[in-house]
């Protein structure tokens, strides 16, 4: 149990550090979508809660938010605890609401994760009026890395795929949204090169995590430190490079 615990500490400050390393591009989508001047927005998968307060300090709006987990929605309330932001239990393959209950319905690290990402959207397209909005959704198969390293960041990919869920998820957004009826655009957000500082600093920030994950996919302790030995090393020496396409959708409902 106070393993269980612990993994799940790592993983909600791995999500802490990915919405704020993620923020600007959030931001220009969310004045992209007029979030400001939204009535009503949902965030679906909402997590940890910090997509959905990042959500609810940008609008005027009533915010709102859905996950399936019990667990993270206790967190997520915790999180939220001074804006009145409604949360509840629910899923995303069956929202609910009704039809066109939002301006706005939003998601984020979430169609990696679902069993069928196609309902997924088309319930996000269902409860909305007007606007659809993806805001990051990987996909590792277009990870390029200097000096690489295919074993380490295939053990990523492995390990996503061992919890059900997408590692390729990003190319299928376009295919996502035109089948569920909006009018979509989609983009790579994440178009700059971080400098070795930048790397290094996310990556001491959320090491945790990463070991955690490399651990579960059967590295020793002895194999995990080399790598981290090697990883500094070329980060210090101003080598290393690292590109991760993070893709998101707009929908627009059609008139």
């Amino acid at each position: 149990m106070q393993g269980n615990e612990n993994r799940d500490k790592i993983f909600v400050k791995k999500l802490m550090q990915q919405a704020k390393e993620t923020e600007e591009t959030r931001h220009s989508l969310y004045r992209r979508v007029g979030l400001k001047k939204c009535k009503r927005i949902l965030d679906v998968g909402c997590g940890s809660g910090a997509i959905t307060l990042d959500i609810a300090k940008n609008t005027n709006g009533k915010v709102s938010g859905v996950d399936i987990s019990k667990k993270m929605v206790h967190e997520a309330k915790r999180v939220v605890k001074d804006y009145n932001i409604e949360l509840r239990v629910g899923d995303a393959h069956d929202l609910p609401f009704k039809d066109k209950s939002f301006d706005l319905v939003i998601c984020n690290l979430l169609l990696m994760w679902v069993k069928k990402p196609q309902q997924v959207v088309n319930e996000m397209a269902r409860v909305s009026k007007k606007w659809v909005l993806a805001t990051l959704e990987p996909d590792y198969g277009g990870i390029i890395t200097y000096p690489q390293n295919d074993e380490i960041d295939n053990a990523f990919s492995r390990s996503i795929k061992e919890k059900g869920g997408n590692p390729y998820i990003g190319r299928q957004l376009r295919k996502l949204f035109v089948s569920a009826g909006l009018e979509t655009e989609i983009g790579i957000s994440n178009t700059r090169i971080w400098s070795c500082d930048e790397d290094k600093k996310s990556i001491l920030a959320t090491w945790d995590f990463y070991e955690s994950v490399l651990k579960s996919a059967g590295f020793t302790e002895n194999r995990i430190k080399k790598y981290y030995d090697q990883l500094m090393n070329n980060i210090n020496k101003g080598w290393y490079i690292s590109f991760f396409p993070e893709f998101y959708a707009i929908g627009r409902k059609k008139e």
